[in-house]
């Protein structure tokens, strides 16, 4: 279950990749610029947020016991309640044109990073605890 959360969280992390990739191929600029933005988002989601909730859902998956197995328990409900408002918020915000694509780009793509590095941590928290399920 672990190994099915971690796949989740590296396509998420995919997606919204290309998302950043094609607003910052959407008008010209300079990367270098965009760079401190792009650290300072990936710090604040995976540092302060995506970390902690990574060890909360394995230590959630390794105590459950009847629906351990089951693909939809893998997340809590609030799990699910945050997954279903960042996706919303996310196409509302792109869809109204409200914020310009030097800034989507660059929450985006330090968004996907943090998600991507949450996807490798707990893949190596499964190579080195031996537990695949």
């Amino acid at each position: 279950m672990i190994l099915l959360v971690s796949l989740l969280w590296a396509v998420a992390g995919t997606n919204i990749l290309y998302i950043g990739i094609m607003a910052l191929l959407s008008e010209p600029t300079n990367l270098w610029i965009k760079i401190p933005g792009i650290v300072a988002v990936f710090s604040l989601f995976f540092l302060l947020i995506f970390k902690r909730v990574s060890r909360r859902t394995i230590r959630r998956i390794r105590t459950k016991e009847g629906d351990r197995h089951r693909p939809w328990a893998i997340f809590d409900f609030r799990g699910y309640a945050v997954m279903f408002f960042m996706i919303a918020l996310g196409i509302a915000v792109r869809k109204s044109g409200a914020v310009n694509s030097h800034a989507i780009a660059v929450f985006y793509i330090g968004l996907s990073v943090a998600l991507l590095s949450t996807a490798l941590s707990m893949l190596l928290w499964i190579y080195k605890n031996k537990e695949v399920r």
